[in-house]
């Protein structure tokens, strides 16, 4: 016990305890070191909160214009592009992936070119839209996309379209789409305050999406196909004033200075003439010996049924005054032209690539 006791003593002597100063003072330094650590890690999370509200407000903000660029750009008409499948279709070429590969391609390219169209239109008309009970709640006409923005976008896109449409379509393609992209500048600028020249530059540039359509797979497109074309564009465009003039009654001219320059009657004259001239063409083209040598069936003068449906289907919606912004908004809402539009496409599939009657053609010597 005693020799433990020394020990204890001699060890004490060896190594002296720590004064109670020196241990309180290392304990605070200690918890200073714990303080500021603390305080480092806070400022290190803040900053991360800081960063991530940052990015988030940041990507919030160019969420909300990439969207208003979208809107302005009007994507429920970039339906009007798919005119551009229509020689892929009546070409026999749907299923070579090649050509259907070139003409989304070119369908895509005049979606951008239409929507940087949409943009210069809408520039032009900013005020006007500001007292439209629909179109005030347009992208510019609201302030969702600055003017000075758009007014840098537009051209952007346009050359964009343009140039991809050179280097990937071909020359032709690019040729078409400058017509189109000049035409409806001209449009936009002038020509749309010019009664019934309007309507025609608008079915022109249905026909100028059909040209486009063959130039992007190097096709020649039909004669009757670019006379059903263009009238049933005329119809629609017609169809269009008709149904602005249902739809704002008296005071149409308020938000559109041309349609004082139409009359209802005679619209609705021009609509009944225009839409028999299409379906004659049609029923011309369906008949037609080069027709019915090309695609060796008799059988496609049973897709009319649906063509006449959706001609008076179209007259019915914009004679009822909608209250949608566009006919085209209207349609795309409708469920029997819809379902009509599909049948047609998938008869006039079915009617083309399986070639029904080809026997008979063969025994008439055809």
């Amino acid at each position: 016990m005693h020799e433990r006791d020394l020990s204890n003593q001699q060890r004490s002597l060896l190594w002296p305890p720590k004064s109670t100063d020196e241990a309180q003072n290392k304990g605070l330094a200690r918890r200073v070191k714990q303080v500021k650590s603390k305080e480092r890690r806070n400022i290190s999370e803040g900053w991360e909160v800081s960063c991530f509200v940052v990015c988030a407000v940041f990507f919030v903000a160019e969420s909300s214009m990439l969207v208003a660029v979208l809107r302005a750009m009007r994507p429920h008409q970039w339906v009007k592009n798919f005119f551009l499948y229509a020689p892929l279709l009546f070409s026999l070429r749907l299923f070579d992936l090649e050509s259907l590969w070139r003409a989304t391609f070119g369908v895509g390219l005049f979606c951008v070119l239409s929507g940087a169209i949409y943009i210069l239109n809408d520039l032009m008309d900013v005020e006007k839209d500001r007292l439209h009970p629909h179109k005030k709640h347009r992208p510019i006409a609201s302030g969702a996309l600055p003017e000075a923005s758009a007014r840098r976008l537009w051209p952007i896109l346009a050359v964009l379209s343009l140039g991809l449409g050179w280097i990937v379509l071909g020359f032709w393609f690019f040729v078409v789409a400058l017509l189109y992209g000049i035409l409806n500048i001209a449009y936009s600028l002038r020509l749309k305050h010019v009664a019934y020249l309007d309507v025609l530059l608008i079915a022109n540039g249905f026909l100028l999406r059909l040209l486009a359509g063959a130039s992007a797979i190097n096709v020649v497109v039909s004669a009757w196909l670019v006379g059903c074309g263009f009238l049933l564009a005329l119809y629609l465009a017609l169809g269009k004033r008709r149904h602005e003039l249902s739809t704002y009654g008296e005071s149409a001219t308020q938000q559109r200075a041309v349609l004082e320059r139409y009359d209802v009657a005679q619209l609705d004259l021009l609509l009944g003439l225009v839409a028999s001239l299409t379906v004659l063409a049609y029923c011309g083209y369906t008949l037609d010996p080069t027709t019915l040598k090309r695609f060796q069936t008799p059988y496609l003068i049973y897709a009319i049924p649906f063509v006449v449906f959706g001609i008076v289907r179209f007259l019915q919606l914009i004679e009822r005054g909608a209250k949608t912004e566009s006919p085209t908004q209207e349609l795309l809402r409708d469920i029997p032209f819809l379902l009509n539009l599909f049948l047609w496409v998938a008869v006039v599939i079915y009617i083309l690539y399986t070639q029904p009657g080809r026997d008979s053609l063969l025994l008439r010597g055809i």
